[in-house]
């Protein structure tokens, strides 16, 4: 699916400066700024309006074909769920896997910005990129892979737990298995003295996982946790020319 040719009809251009800049805003709240073009540049400064990002990142690609995202992790990873449901090309490497798929190609799994993230997301997205690497034909292997890179990428014992229950049963209906036994087991052998000499070994590509779920655990160690509940206002998200 290709970019709209214009951008959403909730938004419409507001004013235009000497500059050059048009700024954009909803029919809902014209007294409000949505974004900004700036010509090699769109701000955005309402990163929490879907509406408004999606009409941005669409007049990006309008613009220029494929976009770079700059701005807050939460931002970046709304912009690579919303490029990867409507077709919009992001040049941003830690994004690409999540956002770009060509025609005919089965639609990637969608990252959600780190606060609404599911861990049953995390483990559909690992089980892709596995799958995509090599072939595993063992299910419960797949599983303890899945969870060990859950572990490494920050997820605690609980999260691993319910990423098991609400999807490791599925496509194995036949295996007569006490699923909710499976998942215990699986997941104390993963935070167990098995499960700790692997994540040692596999410390190392914590960042490269980390990516598969649309995440930047670089960005994420530098800020602090009460900080990721609530972006500024003053903070803004950019696309840019590549």
């Amino acid at each position: 699916m290709s970019a709209d040719s214009t951008p959403s009809r909730k938004l419409r251009p507001a004013s235009q400066t000497l500059a050059n800049e048009i700024h954009y805003s909803s029919h809902t709240d014209p007294s409000r700024v949505s974004f900004t073009d700036r010509g090699k540049r769109i701000d955005v400064w309402q990163q929490q309006d879907e509406a408004a990002v999606l009409a941005a990142l669409q007049l990006g690609a309008q613009k220029w074909g494929t976009v770079t995202v700059t701005g807050p992790t939460e931002f970046k990873q709304l912009c690579a769920q919303l490029a990867a449901q409507h077709g919009i090309k992001i040049n941003n490497p830690e994004l690409r896997p999540v956002a770009v798929h060509g025609p005919g190609e089965r639609p990637p799994l969608l990252a959600k910005p780190a606060a609404a993230q599911s861990p049953s997301t995390a483990y559909q997205m690992h089980k892709a990129d596995i799958l995509n690497r090599i072939e595993v034909r063992n299910p419960s292997q797949l599983d303890w892979m899945i969870a060990v890179r859950m572990r490494v990428t920050g997820h605690d014992q609980q999260a691993v737990k319910q990423a098991l229950k609400e999807n490791a049963s599925q496509g194995r209906e036949s295996e007569n298995r006490n699923w909710a036994n499976y998942v215990e087991r699986t997941a104390d052998a993963v935070y167990g003295p098995r499960g700790d000499r692997e994540c040692a070994r596999s410390e190392q590509r914590a960042e490269a996982w980390a990516r598969v779920e649309g995440r930047n655990l670089a960005s994420e160690r530098q800020v602090q946790p009460s900080q990721r509940q609530k972006v500024p206002q003053h903070d803004r998200g950019d696309f840019e020319r590549d």
